[in-house]
């Protein structure tokens, strides 16, 4: 998202349209916050990480190839919605996984691994755009990236045993 407003002016989309997109995507991700964290009390919670990640991920792409307005709008429609569904969905993925013993643990290791992410996300598509002129390459990258990530949601384990430690802090909770 954050090379999303020099990205669209590139492509030649109007100030005032691209304003209006950015500002769109937290509006346009509270539905898939809210539908998918309450759809998790119900369903396969892998099953829904793996759709928000493909789906997502297809709006990246989509985003890639956007060169006119109007394709603003599919690619915000299918980037939009998941991007919201990976707040939720993610932390109830990991507590179901390895239970609540060390969730404090887990979340900061996850997050920890997605501030990276943030980071040097944005440096190396800002490295391919001074290197080809294009933030299309990087976008590709990024949403092929995610994809990826599809069929890795669908392989988490329903359940991973705590380990010893984790066992004897619960324990010590108790």
């Amino acid at each position: 998202v954050a090379l999303l407003v020099p990205a669209l002016l590139k492509s030649g989309i109007a100030p005032g349209v691209t304003t209006l997109a950015v500002a769109a995507i937290p509006l346009m991700s509270l539905p898939g916050r809210v539908v998918v964290g309450w759809l998790g009390d119900f369903y396969d919670k892998r099953k829904l990480l793996a759709g928000c990640l493909l789906l997502e991920g297809l709006g990246i792409l989509l985003l890639a190839a956007t060169t006119n307005a109007w394709m603003l709008i599919p690619a915000l429609l299918l980037f939009a919605p998941p991007f919201g569904c990976l707040l939720p969905i993610r932390p109830a993925v990991q507590a179901e996984v390895f239970g609540v013993e060390s969730i404090g643990t887990i979340q900061g290791l996850m997050n920890t691994v997605s501030t990276f992410g943030g980071f040097l996300g944005p440096l190396l598509v800002g490295a391919l755009v001074d290197m080809t002129g294009s933030y299309q390459i990087g976008f590709a990258i990024v949403g092929v990236c995610v994809l990826a990530g599809t069929p890795f949601a669908m392989a988490i384990p329903k359940r991973v045993a705590p380990t010893p430690m984790a066992r004897t802090a619960a324990a010590q909770v108790d």
